[in-house]
């Protein structure tokens, strides 16, 4: 009977450059030691590795036999990406690689890889648990990735395509859009945001793009971009003119963009601006003093004619309106407010314009009657006065110069009104007031005297010409800035 024949084999792997040559030495036991021959295999080179050599002698474990795998046949299936790709950045790729009967490849098998953009790890890679794996990096630009796998062995390939997508996290609002710009009150206006990643490629597919505005209603709060990376929305205008600024972000890192929509008022009559918010008048001046106001029809058609009403303290002013019965298209027309100047003081109030008894437009004014006391001198002739021939003096004494003037009230001011206070401007060499006769307060149709002092400076030794102001504010009224020119000049 024949004895058996047991053996064991001791593989190692030994790397060069290119492929690797592996030595197996067999060692056969028939009873006593034989020689042990040797085999050599040329297989990939994965680097200096012992591939599981067990004892010398020793059993070996069980292992499935290379042979039952078929080489020839090898080709990769289930090739797909771990996860979603975004431009810019990398996914793994991972395939099964088996031959025509479904066994699993060994590890070490060489698998090469092309992809027609982006970027591999590695042109080449080899199979470790059945499976080959390769790294994929997409470029910036938005597109579909092809990558072929092939066993070279077998020249079998299999393909997948991989979409490298935008960057939605980090969308951002490139403009925003806005057709038409301005509107009427309650009107509407179409909104348009076109939305990009950092690197340019339009969000085309379905970004969430978030809106606000200041005012009005928006649609809705948000929407979805199509199309070129273009998401949509509707403004619509509150009742208030003004204007709405209208935001949209594309992420929750993107500061956003913004548009202004002008907002005017329904298409209607209305005041034109600019429409007066102060007026005043002089008690003495007359008995009434004027405010101009405009209307204006905004819209395409003839309006009713506008009424106007005043709401406010004082007495009640004399209204004269040149508006037509009906106001054309895109035309103003103006309304005169005659205010009296019977009493002085301060009045607010509320310009109003209506139309059909209904106030549609209001507008506020303060106004105010004063009264100007005049001043008189008697010695002024015109404007240039020769008020002093100094005398004779020695160069560098100084002299005081004086000149008398008169305050009056007007008898038509109506009331007494406060002289406190009068000041003279112009100089300032020594000046003092003496109001003279004049007491607290003058009378309607009463005149007061006052003196003016001044110091003429030693160094004036020619003709010298002064504009000299003699004036009153207070609130009680006011003393209008009355120019006297004084010519002063030294004697021979």
């Amino acid at each position: 009977m024949r004895s058996p024949f047991r053996f064991s084999m001791n593989v190692f792997t030994m790397r060069r450059s290119g492929a690797a040559l592996v030595l197996a030495t067999v060692l056969g036991f028939a009873g006593a030691a034989t020689a042990a021959p040797t085999l050599v295999f040329k297989v990939p080179a994965t680097g200096l590795t012992v591939l599981g050599a067990p004892p010398v002698g020793g059993p070996r474990s069980e292992t499935p036999s290379d042979s039952a795998f078929k080489a020839a046949s090898a080709r990769l299936v289930n090739l797909q990406a771990s996860g979603a790709l975004t431009v810019g950045s990398t996914v793994e790729l991972v395939a099964d690689v088996v031959d025509a009967e479904g066994a699993k490849a060994p590890d070490g098998v060489e698998v090469r890889w092309a992809a027609d953009v982006g970027f591999l790890s590695a042109p080449t890679t080899y199979t470790a648990g059945g499976r080959a794996r390769v790294t994929l990096e997409a470029p910036t630009l938005a597109q579909t990735i092809r990558v072929t796998g092939t066993t070279p062995s077998s020249a079998a390939s299999t393909s997948l395509e991989v979409a490298a997508r935008p960057d939605y996290g980090r969308a951002t609002v490139l403009y925003v859009f806005a057709a038409p710009s301005t509107i009427s009150a309650g009107g509407q206006t179409t909104l348009r945001a076109l939305v990009a990643d950092p690197h340019g490629n339009g969000v085309s597919d379905g970004a969430t793009v978030q809106w606000e505005s200041t005012s009005g209603t928006l649609s809705a709060a948000t929407s979805r971009t199509a199309g070129y990376g273009e998401a949509t929305n509707i403004l619509t205008a509150g009742d208030s003119p003004g204007i709405a600024m209208v935001t949209a972000k594309g992420s929750a890192s993107d500061p956003g963009k913004s548009i202004n929509i002008t907002v005017n008022r329904r298409p209607g009559v209305y005041f034109a601006s600019p429409v007066p918010t102060t007026a005043e008048g002089d008690s003495a001046a007359g008995s009434t003093f004027n405010v101009n106001v405009f209307a204006s029809n905004t819209a395409s058609v003839p309006m009713p004619r506008a009424d106007f009403g005043w709401d406010g303290q004082g007495p009640m002013p004399d209204i004269s309106s040149g508006c037509a019965a009906m106001i054309p298209a895109y035309s103003n027309c103006m309304a005169t407010y005659k205010f009296s100047t019977a009493q002085r003081g301060t009045y607010s109030g509320t310009l109003q314009l209506k139309l059909d008894g209904q106030v549609v437009d209001a507008a506020p004014l303060t106004y105010t009657v004063y009264t100007n006391i005049s001043l008189t001198s008697p010695q002024t002739d015109g404007l240039m006065t020769l008020l002093f021939q100094a005398p004779s003096r020695t160069s560098g004494d100084p002299d005081v110069f004086t000149f008398n003037a008169t305050l009056t009230n007007p008898a038509s001011s109506h009331e007494a009104v406060s002289v406190a206070g009068v000041r003279v401007s112009g100089i300032t060499n020594g000046t003092s007031v003496d109001l003279g006769t004049c007491g607290a307060a003058l009378e309607p149709g009463q005149s007061c005297a006052i003196q003016v002092a001044f110091v003429r400076p030693s160094s004036f030794v020619a003709a010298t010409n002064f504009s000299v102001f003699v004036a009153k504010r207070s609130p009680e009224g006011r003393v209008a800035e009355q120019l006297f020119m004084l010519r002063v000049s030294p004697t021979n």
